[in-house]
């Protein structure tokens, strides 16, 4: 588990640096989706990066993910000049996933979660302030 802490976190890191649609759907997939609809089922329990967290948590990220999904799917009906000049409008924010980090370092607290819990708090301390 402390692997998916590292790994999401990392992610969220490149997300924050250049935020896409692709990249917040792929973190939303990745780590997180199996946690918002536990009846979906891990492929393998082997490879799950599933993170755990607080529902209440997951909902904002979820509002931004679907928001995305829609704008993704309008994004490929158009054509590419209308693509380009309107892809400032089909933003998302960069903070979409801050609560969930901010829950999880909560959530640690003086936990011996080590280098994870210490990885997370530098991100904090680094977009959070």
């Amino acid at each position: 588990m402390a692997f998916a802490i590292l790994l999401f976190a990392y992610c969220v890191e490149a997300f924050k640096r250049k935020p896409t649609k692709r990249k917040s759907i792929y973190i939303w997939n990745t780590f997180l989706r199996i946690q918002f609809d536990p009846t979906i089922a891990a492929d393998d329990p082997f490879t799950d990066l599933t993170i755990e967290c607080d529902q209440e948590l997951l909902n904002n990220a979820k509002d931004w993910i679907d928001t995305a999904i829609r704008m993704r799917q309008s994004a490929e009906q158009m054509n590419r000049l209308v693509r380009f000049f309107s892809t400032s409008d089909r933003e998302v924010p960069p903070t979409m996933f801050d609560t969930i980090i901010a829950g999880m370092i909560a959530k640690t607290g003086d936990s011996p979660l080590g280098r994870a819990s210490a990885y997370l708090r530098f991100l904090s301390c680094k977009y959070l302030h």
